[in-house]
């Protein structure tokens, strides 16, 4: 007997992705587009996820969805960098939308968002990497630390 083969139709996958959760939905589509997962995301309340996707050496962007299910999207300064703390942000709410509509997903609010007037105005054109400043300091406090036991200790 011959099994009958089934073919999956478009209506059929867009009932399937009505069974998905939106913001399962949109982080998959997301992590297709680069986006990832990092350690070094503030959080903030109200937050399901947070996205990052390294643009280039130095610039990344951000997208965090909200139990809302609306999106705030920004193009930022990498946080490999210390001027990362201090940097303007850019929307990046247009390709966000963009995307996420090449993925068929357009029933999300993707939200313009109102910066402070600290994260506006032009980018820096320093670039300081944070993480060598931090292994040079440990290691600089490390040489103290030794040589202060080491001299106290011959010392007495």
């Amino acid at each position: 007997m011959a099994h009958a083969q089934k073919t999956t139709t478009t209506h059929d996958r867009a009932i399937a992705l009505k069974e998905v959760p939106l913001h399962h939905q949109v982080r998959e589509a997301l992590q297709e587009e680069g986006f990832r997962w990092e350690l070094w995301q503030k959080p903030k309340r109200g937050v399901r996820f947070g996205l990052i996707r390294r643009d280039g050496e130095d610039m990344q962007t951000h997208v965090r969805y909200y139990e809302d299910d609306v999106i705030r999207a920004e193009r930022e300064i990498s946080n490999d960098y210390l001027e990362h703390l201090i940097s303007p942000r850019e929307s990046a709410h247009e390709e966000i939308e963009r995307l996420l509509a090449e993925h068929g997903i357009t029933d999300v609010t993707v939200s313009e968002k109102n910066f402070p007037k600290r994260m506006k105005g032009p980018m820096p054109t320093t670039r300081t990497p944070w993480k060598p400043l931090v292994v040079g300091l440990g290691a600089i406090a490390g040489i103290a630390m030794g040589a202060t036991r080491f001299f106290g200790d011959n010392g007495n």
